[in-house]
């Protein structure tokens, strides 16, 4: 039988020779623990390889994030100052607007008193509105305007005259049972106006006669005459003495 053959054991030595006094000193390893003792070597070195690789890269990170949140605090604080800044003109704005809505109605106020005033004046240039007093006499109010009187009682004296109150056109001119005369006049303006008495008169007007304002409709011949006058707008009987009122 052949005999087996013996495995060769691999051994390095390591000689550290002293530079003083030239003593040596051996050490032996196996080729195993030589690998084993690289193996390990190198995984120490990937070990801390890798754990610096992360506390760089941490680091890196870390650094990075710090920019951003720095960049973000920047960001707020630009932001929050535009936004003071908005808020600021936009009160200024609102002030402004306010005071423009404050001369806007100024403004308005002023032109609704002018056209107030013009169409007063118009009102008071218009000869068809019967604002005249309706005799050329002194006269006394006796009853006033009411629903359940609407007429204007004014006691005359013989002599005076009752006249037109504005400009028109007589419509009907005569007496009834409750008047001995009356005279309605028809206004333009869409007034219509009625003198009425039961004392005696003198007749001035006819039927369809145009007239205007202080012309004699009929004259009273007796002293303390009622002369009930009446005024009429769009056929609604209206205080006489508000229509001269408002004219004044």
């Amino acid at each position: 039988m052949r005999e087996k053959r013996r495995k060769r054991k691999e051994v390095f030595t390591l000689i550290l020779v002293s530079n003083t006094d030239n003593r040596s000193r051996q050490f032996q390893f196996s080729g195993l623990k030589l690998r084993v003792a690289a193996v390990l070597a190198a995984a120490i070195c990937l070990l801390f390889g890798y754990a610096f690789f992360r506390l760089v890269s941490g680091s890196v990170r870390e650094y990075g994030l710090q920019k951003q949140v720095e960049e973000g605090d920047r960001q707020r604080v630009d932001l929050e100052k535009n936004i003071a800044d908005t808020e600021e003109q936009v009160q200024t704005l609102e002030e402004e607007n306010r005071r423009l809505q404050q001369q806007i109605k100024v403004m308005e106020s002023a032109r609704e008193a002018a056209r107030e005033e013009a169409k007063k004046e118009e009102e008071i240039a218009d000869p068809t509105i019967p604002r005249f007093y309706p005799s050329d006499g002194v006269g006394v109010f006796a009853i006033a305007f009411s629903e359940e009187h609407p007429f204007l009682t004014i006691v005359i004296n013989s002599g005076d005259n009752v006249v037109a109150a504005g400009d028109g056109v007589v419509r009907s001119v005569g007496g009834s049972e409750d008047y001995l005369y009356s005279v309605e006049i028809e206004h333009s303006s869409g007034y219509l106006t009625r003198y009425l008495c039961n004392g005696s008169a003198t007749l001035r007007v006819t039927e369809e006669t145009a007239v205007q304002t202080g012309d004699t409709l009929f004259t009273v011949g007796g002293n303390n005459t009622d002369l009930d006058y009446q005024i009429l707008f769009e056929g609604t009987p209206v205080d006489p003495y508000k229509v001269m009122q408002l004219q004044e």
